[in-house]
């Protein structure tokens, strides 16, 4: 039932995504020599010409600073993220929810009696 539910989910998503790049045609091309970092977003979004061209000073940040200013540009924008851009957002986020399952699972064992107690009680 769990994997009819998970495949009807995931077809209804697939769906939606399938519209969703028939409105929306965006390219994009960000460059990093750097030094500089030069974002360019084209294209139609719902019917709306996007244009935009700029470069950025990032000679003294590290790499999150780089991909915050990514993230703020294509916001102000109004343009999501390309996907390769944000890997490393949900690779963090499937490792925090790893984490809480893994410390939900462990607690929940801590707490449960075991199954069988006589053969625990034998074996020691």
């Amino acid at each position: 039932m769990k994997v009819m539910l998970i495949g009807l989910l995931l077809c209804i998503g697939a769906q939606a995504l399938a519209q969703q790049a028939d409105t929306n045609k965006i390219r994009t091309r960000i460059s990093d020599d750097g030094g500089t970092l030069s974002i360019q977003i084209d294209g139609d979004r719902n019917g709306q010409r996007i244009h935009f061209d700029q470069a950025f000073d990032v000679a003294g940040m590290n790499g999150l600073q780089k991909k915050i200013l990514k993230y703020r540009v294509f916001a102000a924008v109004g343009v999501p993220l390309p996907f390769k851009d944000i890997l490393w957002l949900i690779g963090l986020g499937f490792g925090f929810v790893i984490l809480i399952m893994t410390f939900l699972i462990v607690r929940f064992q801590k707490r449960r009696s075991p199954l069988f107690p006589d053969l625990t009680d034998a074996i020691h």
